[in-house]
């Protein structure tokens, strides 16, 4: 059984709120100040495999004939921190080739979301987490209905769409355990991929570095789209039913 815990302000447990909780962008993660809460400055980053080519330029005579001698040659390139060498390029060759870009875009499939951990197993892993979060969130919680928490915040969610009165949009929701990775950025996508919904939100915002491991984190993101939305709002505040608030049980830290 999935167990979920989550530390909080005591001011802001939905108890202390009567329901109401907040969910924000994702991309707000980046600007997190020290001493406030887990920062990751590349929450969301993409890096995107882009092609790009060289040219051994050589001028012709008259006859067209190139003017530097036909030996080859090897050019090395840099971009960022990426190295590139090819190799026996010859006058008048082009050549391709692949290089990665890192790209922070965020118009396209930003959630909004709320961040929970998977209950550590030992008191090592108990102590990275708490050391890592803000001083304020003393006031723990514990959700094992992990289906219903997600059915009442997206209740929320559909409740602030329509007391905004956004009529057209388009809803979608994604809940699950973050991935962590051995890079030390994220995988390298190709330009089809950043078409697809299930590769950009997935690989956005449920995938991180392993640094990030001892979060153990675990996501609810609501994606909402609507040309009624002409810029999303930094976060949204729900509201939750009765029984949506007794899903958050007080828990002690062991």
């Amino acid at each position: 059984m999935i167990q979920l815990v989550r530390a909080w302000d005591p001011r802001y447990t939905p108890s202390a709120t009567n329901g109401v909780v907040r969910l924000r962008r994702a991309s707000a993660f980046r600007d997190i100040k020290a001493g406030e809460g887990i920062a990751d400055p590349d929450e969301g980053q993409r890096r995107l495999t882009v092609e790009g080519s060289v040219r051994s330029q050589s001028d012709h005579d008259q006859h067209g004939r190139h003017l530097l001698p036909d030996i080859p040659i090897n050019i090395q390139m840099h971009h960022g921190d990426q190295v590139i060498d090819l190799e026996d390029v010859r006058p008048g060759e082009t050549r391709t080739y692949p290089y990665v870009i890192d790209v922070h875009d965020d118009s396209r499939w930003e959630p909004y979301i709320l961040c929970f951990s998977l209950i550590p197993h030992d008191i090592f892993q108990w102590q990275q987490l708490v050391e890592s979060l803000a001083a304020d969130d003393s006031a723990w919680t514990i959700t094992t209905d992990i289906s219903r928490l997600k059915l009442e915040i997206e209740c929320g969610v559909k409740h602030w769409i329509a007391v905004n009165r956004i009529k057209s949009h388009r809803l979608r929701a994604v809940w699950g355990k973050v991935e962590y990775i051995a890079e030390d950025k994220p995988v390298p996508q190709t330009p089809e991929q950043l078409l697809d919904f299930s590769d950009m939100v997935i690989g956005r915002w449920f995938r991180k570095v392993n640094k990030y491991l001892y979060q153990r984190e675990y996501r609810f993101a609501f994606i909402i789209e609507s040309d009624e939305i002409p810029e999303l709002p930094p976060y949204i505040d729900v509201e939750l039913t009765k029984s949506g608030i007794a899903l958050f049980q007080s828990y002690d830290l062991p």
